[in-house]
């Protein structure tokens, strides 16, 4: 059973070191507006892109194909090129992502809205953490105990049995009339 993790609703972000310099590239998918911001503390570029120009270029008609791109493709398949105050930014192999982002010059506000949404996005891991330990332990505990099965599967019919209950004796197409008795037999030893 594949459980989904908050860390995908709508923030994706990654690290990459280019020429020993250390650069965050973040991720901000709405059903409007995809916000993109590259920084290495010093500088910070970004840009907004509109869903409608970014999926005929990838070949995708959703938020969470361009989820599933950006997840695969932003650890190993990223170039970035600069021409000052320029930076661009391409992403992907065989389907080819290519962005402009421009620089900010007060980038303090837009830095410290990063940190805030990531710190809230690991806030929503660890709880989930936080409840699939509870989880785990419970059920180590009732294994533990002897339960292998602490929830009990819906008991099945076996055969084929009516779905309906009748009282004894009466019959199961028309419940007033009585059911025939059934025939005894003949006695030989008179």
């Amino acid at each position: 059973m594949a459980t989904k993790l908050p860390l995908m609703e709508c923030i994706l972000h990654q690290s990459i070191t280019i020429s020993d310099k250390k650069y965050f590239i973040y991720f901000d998918i709405k059903e409007t507006k995809i916000s993109i911001i590259v920084t290495n503390v010093s500088n910070t570029w970004h840009t907004d892109a509109l869903p409608s120009n970014v999926f005929p270029v990838l070949k995708i008609d959703s938020i969470k194909g361009l989820k599933e791109f950006l997840t695969k493709n932003l650890q190993m398949a990223v170039k970035m090129s600069f021409e000052d105050p320029k930076l661009y930014l391409q992403i992907g192999t065989k389907q080819l992502l290519k962005l402009e982002l421009n620089e900010i010059s007060d980038s303090r506000n837009v830095l410290f809205e990063v940190l805030e949404n990531v710190s809230q996005q690991s806030h929503k891991v660890e709880m989930h953490c936080d409840t699939l330990q509870l989880k785990v332990s419970k059920l180590e505990s009732d294994f533990l105990k002897g339960d292998t099965n602490p929830m009990p599967l819906p008991e099945r019919r076996k055969g084929r049995q009516p779905k309906i209950k009748c009282p004894e004796g009466a019959s199961l197409i028309n419940p007033s009339s009585k059911r025939k008795k059934l025939a005894k037999g003949v006695n030989f030893d008179d």
